[in-house]
């Protein structure tokens, strides 16, 4: 880890900033998944109040499935190109996505990597509903599986979602046991999660200190009360 030299203007060296630390990057993108599932929620709830057989039918499913991929679109891919790699969940959490010259990542960068973390495991979990919905005009918790049709459809449904938990457990795992906590494409793309500001190494600030020549006061001159350099700091650490 190469330490940061404020006085040199080194902040955009990406070798300044820590990794994000694995706790923070799922806790970060389960409140993404929150938030994005939040909207859709509260949609389909209004519109059942509104119209309760409405809901089942497989217009509406199609509705709601269009309208969670706007929402998507626009959280996880257009939020953080437009705002420095970070979405609400990773500001809360003071971490952001980059590159590894900790400059603005491109969209195509956004959409590729989150093809692997959002957009596979919503379509796979938006095709079940939608097969439910079509093949059972039901909703995909009410399903029978006393029927020869509801029992296969269940048995597909959680083939799914087993899948999309195995897969958001594999990914989770692969962060956790990777050197740069980089899943394949972060790497190919040159793509880190950091924290969102740098390590301050206090030996600089006293090289720095060091070198600089001594401020004088325009009354007090030198001695200046209330001052204390960097070494008086240390002596006081270490008697405490």
């Amino acid at each position: 880890m190469v330490s940061l030299n404020i006085m040199n203007g080194a902040l955009e060296n990406i070798e300044n900033y820590a990794l994000a630390r694995t706790w923070k990057r799922i806790c970060a993108r389960i409140f993404d998944i929150f938030i994005v599932s939040l909207i859709p929620g509260i949609i389909t709830l209004s519109w059942y109040l509104i119209n309760k057989t409405s809901v089942n039918n497989w217009i509406s499913v199609l509705i709601m499935i269009i309208i969670n991929f706007l929402i998507i679109i626009i959280y996880f891919l257009i939020i953080p190109w437009k705002f420095n790699g970070q979405t609400l969940g990773k500001k809360i959490f003071l971490i952001k996505l980059t590159n590894e010259n900790n400059q603005a990542i491109t969209f195509k960068s956004i959409f590729l990597r989150e093809i692997f973390l959002v957009f596979i495991p919503v379509l796979l979990t938006m095709l079940a509903i939608l097969i439910t919905s079509l093949v059972l005009n039901a909703n995909i918790a009410n399903v029978d599986d006393k029927t020869s049709g509801g029992f296969w459809i269940n048995v597909l449904v959680r083939v799914i979602f087993s899948f999309v938990f195995a897969w958001y457990l594999g990914i989770m795992i692969t962060i956790k046991v990777d050197k740069k906590h980089q899943l394949f494409y972060d790497r190919k793309n040159h793509l880190y999660v950091i924290n969102k500001y740098p390590i301050v190494n206090k030996s600089n600030f006293s090289r720095q200190e060091q070198n600089q020549e001594p401020i004088i006061h325009v009354h007090l001159g030198q001695d200046q009360p209330g001052k204390i350099n960097q070494e008086e700091l240390d002596n006081i650490q270490d008697l405490s």
